[in-house]
């Protein structure tokens, strides 16, 4: 029962993820989303953040996972993978330089069907992982999705990078004979 634009801002928030930012929907076509926000804030479909993960951009959340469920789930496959792609080449323009915003584009990507792209952002992810103390299980875990969307796609190129990578990660850990295996 929305009005148009703001169940078609709904929907591409509902892409983007539980958070969202302004800018995304601005990369996904919406020119000015401040008012169908505040709209949407004001029915109590969103929330403003206090803070944000993106420096520059305002941050909203869905106030219920339903309410994001359904909007998802009305948006057409082929459109959601298109805007998957779209938020994914967003995240990784704001070259923050975190794990987390590698791992978020990775997912992106993998859902837009963009496996070689979210292989590498895996890379990324579990190469950055690497250099932070303690991190040996979490690096591993993104260099392992990366070497699996790798192989699922044939390619020799990004399967040989993440299975050195995953050399060197358990060789800074000690393990050498897992080291020796990749």
């Amino acid at each position: 029962l929305l009005p148009p634009t703001e169940r078609d801002l709904l929907q591409k928030a509902a892409v983007v993820g539980e958070t969202f930012w302004d800018g995304a929907l601005r990369a996904l076509g919406a020119e000015t989303p401040e008012v169908p926000l505040v709209y949407l804030c004001t029915r109590e479909f969103l929330r403003l953040q206090p803070t944000s993960r993106f420096s520059g951009f305002r941050e909203y959340a869905f106030r219920h996972a339903l309410v994001r469920d359904v909007a998802y789930s009305m948006t057409p496959g082929a459109r959601r993978r298109e805007m998957h792609a779209a938020i994914a080449a967003w995240i990784e323009s704001r070259e923050t330089g975190s794990i987390e915003d590698d791992v978020l584009a990775a997912r992106h990507f993998e859902a837009a069907g963009a496996s070689n792209a979210a292989a590498r952002a895996y890379i990324r992810a579990g190469r950055r992982a690497s250099k932070h103390y303690n991190a040996f299980e979490e690096a591993r875990r993104y260099l392992q999705a990366a070497l699996g969307l790798a192989e699922a796609l044939g390619d020799d190129v990004v399967r040989r990078d993440a299975m050195g990578h995953i050399g060197q990660v358990y060789a800074r850990n000690a393990q050498h004979t897992e080291a020796e295996q990749y």
